[in-house]
C-alpha cells in the first residue's frame, strides 16, 4: 500500500509486529509514530522500544502463557502480562483475546499499571481474573465467554476506600457470586452486567452501596433465585433485567427505585409484580412474562397501581392467565403509550375501551388469546397507529368500522383467525394501508372492491381460488 503524503513510515523491520489498527478515513494506513495509538498481534512486546511509549490501546490474541510440568502433569500458570507492562508502560486500554483450544488452565494477574479498561475475550481456560493491581484506576471491566473463570479478585480484604471501577461486564463466565466487598470498593459503579452466567446464585446485599448503579441486567443467569432487597437503595436504577432466571419475586421495595424506566422479566418463575411498582413514576418499558417449565400457563397477578405508572410507552405482556378481565383497563392513564403487546394471556376478552386515551401508539399485538373476541370501536382514536397483528385469535368475529379511521395504519396482520367473515367496509379510508395479510382466515368471505383494485397495496394469504383477482402482490 503506498504511504499517504501526511504520514511517515516507521522501519519495523526488526520485529514481528504485523500491523496497526487505525481509523483514518476508514481505510488503513501506514504504520507512523503518528497514528500509533493502538496496536494488534501475537508479537506485539517485539515492537522496537523506542515505539511502545507511543501505545495507549494493545489488543493482543493468544497471548504467551507461563506454563510449568512436573512429572508430565501440566498445572495451572500465569498469564505473562508482567513483560506487556514493561514494554508499554503509557497503556491503558487492553484487550486480550485467546481462543486456543489447549488443555490447559490458567489465571491472570495483571500488574500495576494506569490501566482503564481491560477486556478479556474467549479466554475458555481461565479460571480466575486478579486486577487487584490496576484497581486504583480502572473504569471498565469486561469478560466475555470465559467459560470456566469463577473467581473475580477486585481488591484485598483490608483495603480501604473507593476504586473509580464503573463498568462490569461477565458474560457467559462460571462464576457463582461477585465479591463481598463489592459495594464498599466500588460505589461508582454505574453497569453491572452478568448476562448468562448460568452458575450465579446471589448477588451480595453490598450492592445497595453502590450508589451510582443505573444499569442491571442478570438474563440468562439460571441459577439465581432472588435479588438482594438492598438493591432498592441503588436510587438511580434505571435499567432492571431479570429475564430468564429463577426469580419468584421482584424486592417489596421496588417503588424505591423512583428513577427506573425499563423492567423486564421474561421467561420467570414471578407470578405477581410487587405493588410498590406504582411508585416507579419513570417506567418506561415494562416486559413481563411468565415461564412454562412445567408446560402449564402460571396465573398471574398485576398490581392495580400499574396505573400510577403514566409514563409508559411499551407493554409487553406474554404466556400467563389472567383472572383479571379488565387487566389492561389500569393502563388507561398511559398517554404516552407507544406499543401494546398481549401474547398468550389467557383470560383476556378484549381490549379496553380506554385504548381511545392512546393517541401516540403506534403498534398493537394480539397473539395466541383463545378467549378475545373484541377490538372496540375506540381503536378509531389511536390516530398514529401503524401495525396492527391480531393472530391466532379464533373467537374474532368482526373488526370496527372506526378501524377506518387510523389513517397511518400500514400494515394490517390478520392470522389464523377461523371466525373472521369480512373485513370493515371502511377500511379502505386507511389511505396509508400497504400490506393485508389474511392468512389462514379459512372463512373470510369479503374484500372491499375498492381496496383490492388500489395500486401498491400487498394482499396476502386470500385463497386463490377464490380471490384471484385480489391479490395484487403475492408475498
Amino acid at each position: 500500500m503506498l504511504a499517504s503524503p501526511s504520514f511517515q513510515p516507521l522501519d519495523i523491520s526488526e520485529s514481528l509486529f504485523t500491523f496497526a489498527k487505525l481509523k483514518y478515513e476508514h481505510r488503513i494506513v501506514p504504520v507512523s509514530a503518528q497514528n500509533l495509538r493502538g496496536i494488534i498481534g501475537k508479537h506485539a512486546c517485539r515492537l522496537p522500544a523506542k515505539y511502545a511509549d507511543l501505545v495507549t490501546s494493545l489488543r493482543m490474541c493468544r497471548p504467551i502463557v507461563t506454563t510449568r510440568q512436573s512429572d508430565g502433569v501440566y498445572h495451572s500458570s500465569v498469564m505473562d502480562l508482567g513483560r506487556i507492562t514493561k514494554h508499554f508502560p503509557n497503556i491503558m486500554d487492553l484487550e486480550l483475546r485467546d481462543e486456543d483450544d489447549s488443555e490447559l488452565s490458567y489465571r491472570i494477574q495483571i500488574p500495576a499499571l494506569r490501566l482503564r479498561s481491560f477486556r478479556l475475550m474467549c479466554a475458555r481456560k481461565v479460571s480466575y481474573v486478579d486486577v487487584r493491581g490496576v484497581a486504583k484506576t480502572l473504569r471498565r471491566l469486561i469478560l466475555k465467554s470465559c467459560h470456566q473463570m469463577s473467581r473475580l479478585i477486585i481488591s484485598n480484604t483490608d483495603d480501604s476506600g473507593d476504586f473509580p471501577l464503573k463498568q462490569i461486564t461477565m458474560s457467559e463466565c462460571a462464576i457463582k457470586k461477585l465479591p463481598e466487598n463489592i459495594g464498599s470498593h466500588c460505589s461508582n459503579l454505574q453497569i453491572l452486567i452478568l448476562s448468562r452466567c448460568t452458575k450465579l446464585e446471589t448477588l451480595p446485599e453490598s450492592i445497595g452501596d453502590c450508589a451510582d448503579l443505573s444499569h442491571v441486567d442478570v438474563s440468562g443467569c439460571q441459577s439465581l433465585r432472588a435479588l438482594p432487597e438492598r438493591i432498592c437503595e441503588c436510587k438511580r436504577l434505571s435499567t432492571l433485567d431479570v429475564s430468564d432466571t429463577l426469580v419468584t419475586e421482584m424486592p417489596q421495595r421496588l417503588g424505591d427505585c423512583a428513577k427506573l424506566q425499563t423492567l423486564r422479566a421474561v421467561c420467570v418463575p414471578m407470578v405477581t409484580l410487587p405493588a410498590s411498582i406504582g411508585e416507579c413514576a419513570e417506567l418506561r418499558k415494562l416486559l413481563f412474562a411468565c415461564s412454562r417449565q412445567t408446560g402449564e400457563m402460571k396465573t398471574a397477578v398485576v398490581p392495580e397501581t400499574i396505573r400510577l405508572c403514566k409514563k409508559l410507552k411499551v407493554v409487553v405482556f406474554h404466556d400467563f392467565v389472567t383472572a383479571q378481565p379488565q387487566l389492561l383497563e389500569n393502563f388507561g392513564d398511559c398517554v404516552e403509550m407507544e406499543e401494546l403487546v398481549v401474547d398468550g394471556i389467557e383470560g383476556l376478552h378484549k381490549l379496553p375501551t380506554c385504548i381511545a386515551a392512546f393517541v401516540k401508539i403506534r403498534a398493537i399485538t394480539i397473539n395466541d388469546i383463545s378467549t378475545f373476541t373484541t377490538i372496540p370501536s375506540e381503536i378509531g382514536d389511536c390516530v398514529e397507529l401503524i401495525r396492527l397483528y391480531v393472530t391466532l385469535c379464533g373467537r374474532v368475529v368482526e373488526l370496527p368500522e372506526r378501524l377506518g379511521d387510523c389513517k397511518r395504519l400500514q400494515v394490517l396482520q390478520l392470522r389464523a383467525l377461523p371466525s373472521l367473515k369480512k373485513l370493515p367496509d371502511r377500511i379502505v379510508e386507511c389511505t396509508s394501508l400497504r400490506t393485508i395479510d389474511m392468512t389462514d382466515c379459512t372463512n373470510l368471505q369479503s374484500l372491499p372492491r375498492e381496496l383490492v383494485e388500489r395500486i401498491g397495496v400487498a394482499v396476502r394469504g386470500v385463497a386463490k381460488r377464490s380471490y384471484a383477482h385480489a391479490i395484487l402482490a403475492d408475498a
